[in-house]
């Protein structure tokens, strides 16, 4: 409904709350406004409070991600997050209490590189197909984690999309980017603990189970000749079976009843 003055001059229009923002677009566009509509995007962007999040992008890959604004849950301190697409803000965002939000644009930013590396592999040709190792992008360091179960991050390295060495003030290990996770085995999630979108393992033998899962799976490539790869493993195996010998005896069941009929266990490194 558009409200006008006595002499005709429109002053005002009145709107159903759920109107579609593309009609408020059409209506800028032949009401007389004396300050210039803005899309919901562009308002947010603005960031009129100066916060150092509000108004920052974020690409994991797959959806952009905007820090929309800052507000109070249940006395919580959270930042929204919609997505975006075309242009236009989803109307559902996820709430990221504040003291997460470092680790959470990491997540993104994880993300974001283990698809532009997948996308950087080349194709496997049927014949003469490159081993995992040869079609493997080389490791970036990655310096984004902020924050980790063991303190402040005082450096990290990715060791393959998705996973990363932590040193910390206190202690150290590896985190698990949440999409990563699919890649390791029951036996092993049950090693880590979760941490603000990443499952994490600290320099007590979980981290060795992480690192061995991802040799088992051709995930990981060691370098140098065999012989240094045999000592590395080896140093693993050990510190496994010491530490988390419950998971070490799974690995073993596991190998066991997915070998061949007659085919004598794999060489572990012992």
């Amino acid at each position: 409904m558009i409200i006008k003055s006595g002499g005709g001059e429109i002053i005002g229009v009145v709107l159903p709350i759920r109107l579609p923002e593309t009609i408020y677009s059409k209506l800028a566009d032949v009401l007389p406004l004396k300050i210039k509509w803005k899309t919901e995007l562009e308002r947010i962007k603005e960031n009129p409070t100066k916060d150092p999040y509000i108004g920052k992008e974020f690409f994991d890959g797959r959806d952009t991600h905007i820090i929309s604004e800052l507000k109070e849950i249940d006395g919580i301190g959270m930042y929204a997050v919609p997505t975006v697409k075309d242009g236009r803000i989803s109307p559902y965002a996820d709430n990221i209490p504040t003291d997460e939000i470092e680790n959470n644009i990491a997540e993104w930013e994880a993300n974001r590189v283990n698809r532009e590396t997948e996308n950087a592999l080349p194709p496997v040709e049927k014949e003469n197909a490159a081993t995992p190792e040869e079609n493997k992008a080389p490791a970036r360091a990655f310096t984004h984690l902020i924050k980790s179960p063991w303190g402040e991050v005082t450096a990290s390295e990715k060791v393959c999309p998705g996973v990363f060495t932590v040193s910390a003030e206190k202690q150290g290990g590896i985190m698990v980017a949440r999409d990563m996770t699919a890649a390791l085995s029951p036996a092993a999630l049950k090693c880590g603990v979760k941490y603000n979108g990443f499952l994490c393992f600290e320099e007590n033998g979980a981290k060795e189970v992480v690192l061995r899962e991802l040799l088992d799976k051709r995930l990981l490539a060691v370098p140098g000749g065999e012989q240094d790869k045999a000592a590395y493993e080896k140093n693993i195996n050990k510190s496994i079976r010491e530490r988390q010998p419950q998971y070490w005896r799974s690995r073993e069941n596991r190998r066991v009843t997915t070998s061949p009929a007659k085919t004598p266990p794999a060489h572990d490194d012992r």
